[in-house]
């Protein structure tokens, strides 16, 4: 493991992205087991001794997107990408959350939606934990926008002319065609910040913004 740790390293990745890759091989070695369910290949893993880098916080690339970011993207794509992109940025949405989005999961007012799935590769799945199953609040703004974008629609908001679910690489990029550089996180961060500005606690932000995040 020190020896994959060293390439790793060599290649030049950043230190969260080597835990990460390091966390599935010893999940990978963890879940070899016998026919009892014993573990073949049991470790206790000394991080110091693997020269596994610590993820400084502080330290690491967190972009974010701006306002004038924002508005260029609304620009340059159409509609359906338009209501996508206005979505992540104004509610924090995990993109998988908003391409599974139907019209039944607003209010009337769109003031207040409902997260129940996620999408993956085209296909619905249940979200990331039970937790992400939620109610989230809409700006009003937004939720005019939502209101007229669902007007007359059923089903899923996001689809292929075909009718056909997202995908989230494909829109993706549409985005970076338009111009965006980075990924979704950016959309989430922005809306972080906003609500920072309003005065919004931090353990309450954790709480809107990852409901997945553990409260202790």
């Amino acid at each position: 493991m020190r020896q994959f740790v060293e390439i790793l390293s060599a290649a030049g990745l950043a230190p969260k992205t080597i835990v990460n890759v390091v966390t599935v091989v010893k999940m990978v070695v963890a879940s070899a087991v016998d026919e009892e369910g014993d573990q073949l290949h049991p470790r206790v893993w000394n991080h110091e001794f693997i020269q596994l880098p610590l993820v400084i916080k502080e330290k690491q690339n967190r972009p974010t997107i701006t306002e004038t970011e924002i508005s260029s993207l609304l620009k340059n794509v159409n509609e359906r990408y338009t209501v996508l992109v206005a979505l992540v940025a104004g509610t924090g949405l995990r993109i998988g959350e908003a391409l599974a989005l139907r019209t039944e999961d607003f209010d009337p007012d769109c003031r207040v939606l409902h997260v129940k799935r996620s999408v993956w590769h085209r296909c619905e799945q249940a979200p990331k934990t039970p937790n992400a199953i939620r109610l989230v609040d809409v700006p009003e703004s937004l939720a005019q926008v939502l209101c007229r974008y669902i007007k007359g629609r059923k089903g899923h908001l996001f689809t292929t002319r075909a009718g056909r679910l997202l995908d989230s690489r494909n829109v993706l990029d549409v985005l970076q065609r338009a111009g965006r550089q980075g990924g979704y996180h950016a959309f989430r961060r922005f809306r972080f910040a906003v609500l920072r500005r309003a005065g919004v606690r931090e353990a309450d932000l954790l709480l809107l913004i990852d409901p997945t995040a553990p409260t202790n």
